[in-house]
């Protein structure tokens, strides 16, 4: 899970206490819940939110949108 903490442009993934953190502008933290193996997480009080890490892009995935959000890693 390490691997996959990083700065995606304005949103920040961060490792702390053994779990990911998803910082967005605004928006207190909330924590990562992992999915699946290949770095499918849900977002913590955010149904309508699922983050795919990927270590060098991340993807935004809303309920109802046609395709993902994708912010490279800086």
């Amino acid at each position: 899970l390490q691997s996959l903490a990083g700065r995606f442009g304005t949103t920040e993934v961060e490792f702390r206490d053994g779990t990911l953190w998803l910082t967005r502008p605004d928006r207190e933290p909330a924590r990562l819940l992992p999915m699946t193996a290949d770095g499918l997480f849900a977002v913590e009080r955010v149904e309508a939110l699922r983050v795919k890490l990927t270590g060098k892009r991340m993807e935004m995935l809303r309920v109802g949108a046609a395709k993902p959000q994708v912010i490279a890693r800086d």
